[in-house]
């Protein structure tokens, strides 16, 4: 009964990390449904909304310095939008 209990084990194990990689999957299916797959450069106020914080939030990181410029914000000069790559951005998040 002992060596049947334990040979079962693994099998738990490895059906957890199935369920596990497969919750990852879904969660990035959804993401790319929500923005329609696009994954390059757009306003900020999109950009946050799709990864789920307000624009002021990520616009405090960028002024923070937290998120490279060129990589993942750009700006053309002072006062023009400021534009988010969300290939990029997801990689933080």
């Amino acid at each position: 009964m002992q060596t049947e209990q334990s040979s079962r084990e693994p099998i738990s194990i490895e059906i957890n990390t199935l369920l596990e990689v497969m919750q990852e999957l879904h969660q990035k299916v959804e993401k790319l449904e929500r923005n329609g797959g696009y994954q390059g450069w757009m306003t900020i106020k999109q950009a946050a909304s799709l990864v789920g914080i307000s624009r002021d939030a990520l616009a405090q990181r960028i002024v923070s310095e937290q998120y490279p410029e060129h990589v993942v914000w750009r700006q053309k000069s002072k006062g023009c939008s400021i534009m988010i790559n969300l290939h990029e951005l997801n990689k933080i998040f």
